[in-house]
C-alpha cells in the first residue's frame, strides 16, 4: 500500500482503521456500507476477525483501495500476505536547497496593512471549505488595488492557523496566457509535485509551505498515478518529475516505478483523450488529495485566464463539492466587462470567465470581495496603517493631503511614498523617524498614479531604463539571459543591476525564479506592479515595440537554438513532412516558451516563423485536449501565413485540417466548410491523394453533421475510391460507415449490409469511437424496420464498445442514437430519458451537431406523452442552437415538432408551418423527415376537419414507409388513416387499414414490442 497518509502498516485491520479514516468514515458508516453490525468492523480493526472473501471485496469497494493494491488487500484479508508495508512519506529525504543554513531574504513588499474585514471574509469562506463545502471565491479590482497582496496574507495566516493546509498557486499571463493551456494549473500542479527550488531561492515561499508541499509530493504522485495518468506531460512534466525525486528516495518505491513506466508510455504512445476526460482526471487527484490534506488553490490574474483553464475551473467548482479545497482566484472587472475579441472582425464577444462567475455565483452566493468600492473610512484607515508601520512624525495635515490624493489606493499610496522618500521630499530624522521636507520645498503631489510610475522611472540612469524598458516587450515576467542578448551586455552584470539596484534599491522588479529548461539556466524577473511593465511598453512607438518584439524572439530562439532549429527549419523548408513534425514530442522549452515566441513573432512581424511557431504550439494544444487553444494558434498560423508572399502551401493545407479537427464541435458548419474548400484544393493541386481524402473526409463529416446527406455524397464515394485506389483499407474506415449511415436515410434494409461491413473494419483497424456509432446506427435502423429484439440486442452490444471508448463525445452520440432507437420502438419514457442524457453531455463538452439533434429527441418525446409546453421549449432550442451552428435537419426538424407543438396548444395556422417545413425537407433530400412531417400534418388536418387534403398527405406517408419497411411507423400512419376514413364513413376502407394495421401489430409483438 503507497498512500501518503499512512504509517507502516503491518497488519490488516490497521490498513482497514487508516483507509477508513482516510475516506472520513465512522466505524457505523463502513459497517452500513457493506451490510454488516458495526461490531464486526471493530473487531476487524483490532484483528480479532477475518471477513470472508465477498466481505473484503465489499471493503476493497467503499475503501476505494487503489487497483494495484487491491490483490494485496484481498489477500492479507485472509491472511495470505503480510509484509511491513511502508509509508512513502517515510521514504523521501528533504530537498537539498532546504539544506542550506541561510534562508533567501524574503521580497522587500510593502507591509500589508488594514484589510481587516476583507480576510474575515476570507476565513469564513475557508472555514465553510474544511467543513467540506469547497467553493471558489474571487477578489476583484482594479490594477493596484491590492488583491495580490491581500490573497498572500490571506495565505500566510491560513497556514499558521491550519498546520495541515496545503497551499499552492498559479498565475495566468498578459502576453501569451490566454493561448497557454493549463497556465496557472501547471503552477499549480508544479507545485504539489515539488517543483519549488525556484519559488524558494526567489523569496516566494516560507519553509514551512516548502516543507508541507514536500511531504506531500509522495501523495501527489500517487494520486496522479492512480486517478490522473493522462496529467502527465500535459500539467505536469513527466520525466522532469522523476529525476526531481529520485535523488532524495534512499529505496527504490513502487510508486515511482508506476510514474516512470506512465512517463515513457505517455511518451511512446500518446493518449488521445478529449478535454473533458482530462478535466475529470484534475478533479479526483485533487478530490483524493483533499481526503488527506486540506487545499487551499490561488489563481491570480483570471483575466487573462485561458480557455482551457476556464474549462478546469468551472469543472473544479461543479463536481469538488464535498471536498475540502477552497479556490481564490483574482481579477480585474474592467478587463472582464471588455469582453475578447470574437471571430468576426471588428467584434467583441462576451469574456470566457463571465458565464463562469455567473454560474459559481448562483451556485455559491456572494463569493466576491470587491477591493475597488470605495469606502472613505477603509481608504483613510489604510493610509494612517501604512504610514504607522514605520517609525514617523508625519502629522494629520500631511495625512489628510495624501488620502485626498490616493483616496487610499493602495498602489497609488506605497508607490507615492516611495516616491517622496525618493526625491527626499521625505527623509529620517536623526531618531530615524520619517519627517517632512521644510515648507520652501512643498511636494506636489501627482494626481494619477501612471504620473507617480513617471517621475520614478524618469530619475534611473539610462541604463537601467533601457534594461526596463527591454524588459516590459517580453512581458510582466522578464528572463536576464533574453535581456543581455539584446543589450548586448554581460549577463552578470544585468544581473548585478537587478538584484542590488532595480530591486534593493528602486523596488521596481522582484527575482521570480531560477530554473534549467531544456538544460538551459534561466533567470526569471518579474516586474513590482504590472503598471510599471505597462507603462515602459507604452512609452516605446509603434516600429520600435515590432523591432524590440523581434528582437526578443531571436534571443529566445538563440537560447534553444539546439533544440528548436530543426523543428522550425523543417516546417519551413521541408513542409512536405509537415504532419510528420507536429506529431512528435516538443522538447520543454517549446512547451514553456513556445507561446511567448508566437507573441513576439506575431509582433516583430516575422509572419513565417510565427505561422510555424503557432503550428507547434497548436499541435501541442491538441494532445493537451485544449481544443479551443489550438483553434486560436491554427488560426495564428493561417492568417501569419496570408500576409507571406508565396506562403508553403503544404504548411496552409495542414494548419487548415486540423484547425478543422479541434474546431468541428465548436465552429458554424459554413465557416469550417469554406477553409475546407481550400485546403481540397490545395490536396488536388499537389495530386497529393492521402491529402485529398482527409480533406474529403471532412468535408463529408461537416455535411453529414448539419443533416445535408446528398451534398455529403460525393466526398464519401471519392475517399472510398481513392483508398481503394491507394490499397488503404484503413484509409476507408470512417467513409465507410458514413456511406453506410447516408443508406439508412434511403434504404434502412438495405443500410444493414453496409453497417456490417464497416462494423468488420472498424473492429479490424480497432477504432473503438466509430465501433459504437456503427453499433448505434445499427441498433437504431433494426427499431425503424420494426426489429425490436435486434435493436435491443444491438443497443447493448453499442454499450460495451462505448464502455471501451473512454469517451464523453462518443457517450453524447450512442445515448442519442439510443433515445432516438426508443422512439422508434414507441418507448417514449425510455427515448425521453436517454434524450436528456444526451443532451447534458453534449452541454457539458460543446458537442453542437448532438446538442442539436438531442433537443429534437427530448421534444418528440415529450409531445408522445402530451407534455406540451416541455415539448414547446426542447424544440425552441433545437432551432435556436441549430441556427448558431449552420445544422439544417436539426433545424427543420425543431421547426416541424415545434408546429406540431403549437397545433396541440390550439394554433391552427401551424398546419402552414408544417407544410413549410416538408417543402424544405423535401429540398434537402431528408425523405424519412418528410414522411414523418407528411404523417403529422395527415393528423393536424384531420383533427381540423380537411380530410381532403389530409389523405393526401397521410398517403404520402404510408407509400414511403411501405417502400422501406419501416413497420412502426406504417402502424402509426394505418392508424391516422382509419380514423379519416371512419369520419368520412368509409367503412369498408377503414376495416381493411385497421386489419392490415392489427397484423403488423402481431408481427411487431413477435419481433420483440
Amino acid at each position: 500500500m503507497r498512500n501518503g497518509e499512512m504509517n507502516d502498516i503491518v497488519s490488516f485491520g490497521e490498513w482497514v482503521r487508516q483507509r477508513r479514516k482516510v475516506m472520513d468514515l465512522t466505524q457505523a458508516a463502513l459497517a452500513k456500507q457493506v451490510g454488516c453490525a458495526v461490531v464486526t468492523i471493530k473487531k476487524i480493526e483490532r484483528d480479532e476477525r477475518r471477513p470472508s472473501q465477498q466481505m473484503a471485496q465489499l471493503l476493497a469497494d467503499q475503501l476505494v483501495i487503489p487497483q494495484a493494491d487491491r490483490d494485496d488487500f484481498i489477500r492479507m484479508a485472509r491472511g495470505q500476505f503480510a509484509p511491513s508495508i511502508s509509508s512513502p512519506k517515510k521514504a523521501i529525504r528533504p530537498p537539498a536547497f532546504l539544506q542550506h543554513i541561510a534562508q533567501p531574504s524574503k521580497r522587500d513588499d510593502p507591509p500589508f496593512v488594514a484589510r481587516e474585514r476583507e480576510l474575515a471574509q476570507l476565513k469564513t469562506h475557508l472555514d465553510l471549505a474544511l467543513a467540506r463545502n469547497s467553493r471558489v471565491v474571487f477578489i476583484i479590482g482594479e490594477a493596484g488595488s491590492g488583491k495580490t497582496t491581500l490573497m498572500a496574507e490571506f495565505a500566510r495566516r491560513a497556514q499558521e492557523a491550519q498546520p495541515e493546509l496545503i497551499i499552492a498557486n498559479g498565475n495566468c499571463n498578459a502576453q501569451a496566457g490566454v493561448g497557454d493551456p493549463y497556465l496557472p494549473f501547471r503552477d499549480v500542479m508544479g507545485m504539489l509535485t515539488g517543483d519549488l527550488e525556484a519559488r524558494w531561492w526567489a523569496g516566494n515561499m516560507s519553509k514551512e509551505q516548502v516543507l508541507r508541499l514536500w511531504g506531500f509530493l509522495p501523495s501527489a504522485i500517487q494520486a496522479i498515478t492512480e486517478q490522473g495518468p493522462n496529467l502527465i506531460d500535459t500539467l505536469v512534466p513527466g520525466t522532469t518529475l522523476v529525476r526531481r525525486i529520485a535523488a532524495y528516495l534512499p529505496n527504490r518505491v513502487r510508486w515511482l516505478d508506476r510514474l516512470q513506466t506512465l512517463t515513457e508510455q505517455q511518451k511512446s504512445q500518446p493518449a488521445h483523450l478529449e478535454q473533458s476526460q482530462l478535466l475529470e482526471q484534475v478533479t479526483q487527484v485533487l478530490r483524493v488529495l483533499a481526503a488527506q490534506q486540506p487545499l487551499l488553490l490561488l489563481l491570480d490574474d483570471l483575466q487573462w485566464v485561458d480557455d482551457a483553464s476556464k474549462n478546469l475551473l468551472f469543472h473544479l467548482g461543479r463536481r469538488l463539492a464535498g471536498s475540502r479545497i477552497l479556490i481564490l482566484g483574482a481579477y480585474r472587472p474592467s478587463e472582464i466587462a471588455l469582453g475578447r475579441p470574437s471571430d468576426s472582425p471588428g467584434q467583441t464577444e462576451q469574456h470566457p470567465l463571465e458565464p463562469v462567475i455567473n454560474e459559481f455565483k448562483r451556485y455559491f452566493g456572494d463569493i466576491q470581495l470587491n477591493l475597488s468600492q470605495f469606502v472613505p473610512s477603509e481608504g483613510r484607515i489604510f493610509v494612517d496603517a501604512l504610514l504607522d508601520s514605520e517609525p514617523n512624525h508625519l502629522g494629520d495635515e500631511f495625512r489628510e493631503n495624501l488620502f485626498r490624493h490616493t483616496k487610499g489606493h493602495p498602489l497609488f499610496t506605497v508607490e507615492l511614498l516611495r516616491n517622496m522618500q525618493e526625491s527626499e521630499h521625505l527623509f529620517r530624522d536623526e531618531a530615524g523617524h520619517w519627517i517632512e521636507g521644510t515648507a520652501s520645498v512643498r511636494y506636489s503631489l501627482p494626481t494619477r498614479v501612471e504620473a507617480v510610475i513617471e517621475q520614478r522611472i524618469s530619475r534611473l540612469d539610462e541604463t537601467f531604463q533601457d534594461i526596463l524598458t527591454v524588459a516590459s516587450v517580453e512581458g510582466e515576467l522578464f528572463t536576464v539571459q533574453v535581456v543581455a542578448r539584446i543589450l548586448k551586455i554581460d549577463e552578470r552584470l544585468v544581473l548585478h543591476r537587478l538584484a542590488r539596484d532595480l530591486e534593493q534599491r528602486h523596488r521596481l522588479v522582484r527575482e521570480y525564479s531560477e530554473e534549467r529548461v531544456d538544460q538551459q539556466r534561466l533567470n526569471r524577473y518579474q516586474f513590482g506592479h504590472v503598471l510599471f511593465q505597462e507603462y515602459l511598453y507604452q512609452r516605446l512607438g509603434p516600429g520600435e515595440q515590432r523591432l524590440y518584439h523581434r528582437e526578443v524572439a531571436e534571443a529566445l530562439e538563440a537560447i534553444f537554438e539546439v533544440y528548436t532549429r530543426e523543428i522550425i527549419t523543417t516546417l519551413l523548408h521541408e513542409s512536405a513532412r509537415v504532419g510528420e513534425v507536429l506529431e512528435r514530442p516538443y522538447p520543454d522549452c517549446l512547451a514553456e516558451f513556445g507561446p511567448s515566441l508566437v507573441h513576439h513573432l506575431w509582433r516583430g512581424q516575422e509572419w513565417t516563423k510565427a505561422a510555424g511557431y503557432a503550428m507547434c504550439v497548436g499541435a501541442a494544444a491538441m494532445k493537451a485536449y485544449a481544443l479551443r487553444e489550438a483553434i486560436e494558434y491554427f488560426e495564428r498560423a493561417l492568417e501569419a501565413l496570408d500576409k507571406v508572399p508565396h506562403p508553403p502551401v503544404e504548411l496552409i493545407y495542414e494548419a487548415t485540417i486540423r484547425w478543422v479537427e479541434a474546431a468541428f464541435k465548436f465552429r458554424p458548419y459554413p465557416e469550417q466548410l469554406l477553409r475546407l474548400g481550400r485546403a481540397e484544393a490545395i490536396a488536388r493541386n499537389l495530386n497529393d491523394k492521402p491529402r485529398l481524402i482527409r480533406a474529403l473526409h471532412w468535408t463529408a463529416n461537416v455535411h453529414l453533421a448539419r443533416g445535408l446527406w446528398m451534398r455529403a455524397g460525393p466526398s464519401l464515394m471519392e475517399c472510398l475510391a481513392l483508398a481503394e485506389e491507394l490499397g488503404n483499407e484503413r484509409l476507408a474506415v470512417r467513409p465507410t460507415y458514413f456511406k453506410a449511415l447516408m443508406t439508412t436515410l434511403r434504404n434502412p434494409r438495405g443500410s444493414l449490409a453496409l453497417l456490417e461491413q464497416a462494423l468488420d473494419l472498424t473492429r479490424k483497424y480497432e477504432d473503438r469511437h466509430v465501433e459504437a456509432l456503427t453499433l448505434g446506427t445499427k441498433a437504431q435502423t433494426h427499431a425503424q424496420l420494426g426489429e425490436f429484439r435486434q435493436a435491443r440486442e444491438t443497443m447493448q452490444q453499442t454499450y460495451e464498445a462505448l464502455r471501451r471508448t473512454d469517451s464523453p463525445l462518443t457517450a453524447a452520440d450512442v445515448d442519442l442514437m439510443a433515445g432516438w432507437t426508443y422512439l422508434a420502438m414507441g418507448d417514449a419514457q425510455h427515448g425521453l430519458e436517454y434524450g436528456q442524457r444526451s443532451v447534458e453531455k453534449a452541454i457539458a463538452i460543446d458537442n453542437m451537431d448532438c446538442i442539436c439533434y438531442g433537443f429534437d429527441c427530448v421534444g418528440f418525446g415529450n409531445l408522445e406523452m402530451q407534455r406540451i409546453p416541455e415539448a414547446t421549449s426542447a424544440f425552441e432550442e433545437a432551432i435556436k442552437r441549430s441556427e448558431i451552428t449552420g445544422a439544417i435537419i436539426p433545424k427543420l426538424l425543431g421547426q416541424a415538432g415545434l408546429a406540431m407543438s403549437q397545433f396541440c396548444s390550439g394554433r391552427v395556422a401551424a398546419i402552414e408551418d408544417l407544410e413549410s417545413a416538408l417543402a424544405d425537407m423535401k429540398t434537402y433530400n431528408d425523405h424519412v423527415g418528410a414522411a414523418d412531417v407528411a404523417r403529422m400534418l395527415g393528423t393536424c388536418l384531420t383533427e381540423s376537419g380537411d380530410l381532403e387534403r389530409a389523405e393526401r398527405y397521410l398517403s404520402m406517408a404510408l407509400d414511403f414507409y411501405r417502400r422501406m419497411e419501416m413497420r412502426p411507423y406504417l402502424v402509426r400512419v394505418l392508424s391516422s388513416l382509419a380514423q379519416l376514413f371512419e369520419q368520412q364513413e368509409r367503412s369498408i376502407e377503414a376495416q381493411s387499414v385497421r386489419a392490415e394495421m392489427d397484423t403488423l401489430m402481431k408481427a411487431l409483438a413477435l419481433a420483440g414490442a
